[in-house]
Protein backbone atom coordinates (compact mmCIF):
# COMPACT_ATOMS: atom_id res chain seq x y z
CA UNK A 1 0.00 0.00 0.00
CA UNK A 2 2.80 2.44 0.86
CA UNK A 3 4.52 1.69 -2.45
CA UNK A 4 1.26 2.27 -4.32
CA UNK A 5 0.80 5.62 -2.56
CA UNK A 6 4.38 6.53 -3.38
CA UNK A 7 3.90 5.51 -6.98
CA UNK A 8 0.77 7.66 -7.25
CA UNK A 9 2.57 10.61 -5.67
CA UNK A 10 5.60 10.17 -7.94
CA UNK A 11 3.36 9.91 -10.99
CA UNK A 12 1.61 13.12 -10.04
CA UNK A 13 -1.76 11.56 -9.28
CA UNK A 14 -3.61 12.10 -6.03
CA UNK A 15 -2.39 13.70 -2.86
CA UNK A 16 -0.63 16.79 -4.14
CA UNK A 17 0.60 15.66 -7.51
CA UNK A 18 4.26 14.70 -7.07
CA UNK A 19 7.39 16.81 -6.97
CA UNK A 20 6.61 19.07 -9.91
CA UNK A 21 2.83 18.61 -10.02
CA UNK A 22 2.88 17.19 -13.55
CA UNK A 23 1.46 13.87 -14.70
CA UNK A 24 4.08 11.31 -15.69
CA UNK A 25 3.52 8.28 -17.93
CA UNK A 26 4.15 5.34 -15.59
CA UNK A 27 4.80 2.62 -18.19
CA UNK A 28 6.15 2.40 -21.72
CA UNK A 29 4.18 0.76 -24.52
CA UNK A 30 5.97 -2.55 -23.94
CA UNK A 31 4.99 -2.58 -20.23
CA UNK A 32 8.26 -1.41 -18.69
CA UNK A 33 8.38 1.33 -16.05
CA UNK A 34 9.16 4.65 -17.74
CA UNK A 35 12.39 6.49 -16.90
CA UNK A 36 10.65 9.77 -15.89
CA UNK A 37 8.35 7.83 -13.55
CA UNK A 38 11.25 5.88 -12.05
CA UNK A 39 13.22 9.09 -11.55
CA UNK A 40 10.31 10.76 -9.75
CA UNK A 41 9.62 7.64 -7.66
CA UNK A 42 13.25 7.45 -6.50
CA UNK A 43 13.18 11.15 -5.57
CA UNK A 44 9.94 10.57 -3.65
CA UNK A 45 11.36 7.53 -1.84
CA UNK A 46 14.54 9.41 -0.88
CA UNK A 47 12.46 12.28 0.51
CA UNK A 48 9.95 10.19 2.48
CA UNK A 49 11.49 6.83 3.46
CA UNK A 50 13.52 6.62 6.64
CA UNK A 51 14.34 2.95 7.20
CA UNK A 52 15.84 1.91 10.52
CA UNK A 53 17.89 -1.10 11.48
CA UNK A 54 17.32 -3.01 14.70
CA UNK A 55 19.88 -3.66 17.42
CA UNK A 56 20.20 -7.36 16.52
CA UNK A 57 20.86 -6.61 12.84
CA UNK A 58 23.33 -3.87 13.80
CA UNK A 59 25.20 -6.30 16.01
CA UNK A 60 25.27 -8.96 13.28
CA UNK A 61 26.63 -6.47 10.72
CA UNK A 62 29.30 -5.19 13.09
CA UNK A 63 30.36 -8.73 14.00
CA UNK A 64 30.62 -9.61 10.30
CA UNK A 65 32.61 -6.44 9.57
CA UNK A 66 35.07 -7.07 12.41
CA UNK A 67 35.48 -10.72 11.39
CA UNK A 68 36.22 -9.80 7.75
CA UNK A 69 38.70 -7.13 8.84
CA UNK A 70 40.42 -9.59 11.19
CA UNK A 71 40.66 -12.29 8.51
CA UNK A 72 42.04 -9.83 5.96
CA UNK A 73 44.60 -8.59 8.48
CA UNK A 74 45.71 -12.14 9.26
CA UNK A 75 45.92 -12.97 5.55
CA UNK A 76 48.08 -9.89 4.97
CA UNK A 77 50.41 -10.89 7.81
CA UNK A 78 50.66 -14.44 6.43
CA UNK A 79 51.29 -13.12 2.91
CA UNK A 80 54.07 -10.89 4.23
CA UNK A 81 55.66 -13.75 6.17
CA UNK A 82 55.57 -16.08 3.17
CA UNK A 83 56.89 -13.42 0.79
CA UNK A 84 53.69 -13.30 -1.26
CA UNK A 85 53.20 -10.10 -3.21
CA UNK A 86 49.42 -10.13 -2.91
CA UNK A 87 48.05 -9.02 0.46
CA UNK A 88 44.36 -9.47 1.26
CA UNK A 89 41.90 -6.81 0.20
CA UNK A 90 40.53 -4.92 3.20
CA UNK A 91 36.87 -4.13 3.76
CA UNK A 92 36.28 -0.43 4.40
CA UNK A 93 33.80 1.48 6.56
CA UNK A 94 32.18 2.66 3.32
CA UNK A 95 31.48 -0.95 2.39
CA UNK A 96 29.95 -1.49 5.83
CA UNK A 97 27.64 1.46 5.16
CA UNK A 98 26.60 -0.09 1.86
CA UNK A 99 25.56 -3.27 3.67
CA UNK A 100 23.10 -1.23 5.68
Amino acid sequence: VRHADGARAAAGGGGGGGASGEQVQTHTEDGRVSLPFLTKYIAYAKATCRPTIGAEATSALLDFYVQVRREAHEATINATKSGSATPAIQITPRQLESLV
